[in-house]
């Protein structure tokens, strides 16, 4: 189904009971289309065919960028594909990039310590200011040291002084 798209064709398009996310093709701009979900939420997406396959790139929301934004973002996603590039695997190729990046920026051990003292958190109470010079010398589970990991989780969850704590080992 084709139509030439407006804000308030937009505004007043709705998913019928019993369909599911229909969507509404731009005749102005090829490949540009509407998705409609039952909740009511509305998304531009450019949809094009490569080797065979129909694919399809979300461009945003309706209510975060306008019908002119989206056309022009159409378009650009058709001149990638003219021009013989996959913006979909481009798109999931740069999602992993970040992915290993942010992999690599994780919570170590070292930056816990580094950002530690850098934030000055050893003066907030006595009792930091006396685990301070203790708190480097924590030994971890080797699994950690050797990963070079701290779980973020675990230092949520548990706190710095009750990491400490964890790992003092009772003299008998």
């Amino acid at each position: 189904m084709g139509i030439k798209l407006t804000e308030r064709i937009i505004e007043r398009l709705a998913c019928e009971p019993g369909k599911r996310d229909p969507m509404v093709f731009e005749t102005e701009q090829r490949g540009l289309a509407v998705r409609v979900v039952a909740t009511g939420s509305k998304t531009y997406l450019a949809q094009y065919v490569t080797a065979g396959r129909k694919r399809r790139v979300p461009l945003g929301s309706v209510d975060a960028i306008s019908l002119a934004a989206a056309r022009h973002a159409a378009r650009a996603v058709m001149d990638q594909v003219a021009q013989g590039t996959d913006p979909a695997t481009q798109r999931k190729a740069k999602a992993e990039d970040a992915k290993v990046e942010a992999h690599r920026e994780r919570l170590t051990l070292a930056r816990l310590v580094a950002d530690w003292k850098r934030l000055h958190l050893a003066r907030r109470s006595a009792r930091y200011r006396k685990l301070h010079p203790r708190f480097r010398l924590i030994s971890f589970p080797r699994a950690f040291v050797r990963s070079g990991g701290v779980l973020r989780s675990i230092v949520r969850e548990l706190g710095v002084l009750k990491l400490a704590a964890m790992n003092e080992r009772p003299t008998a």
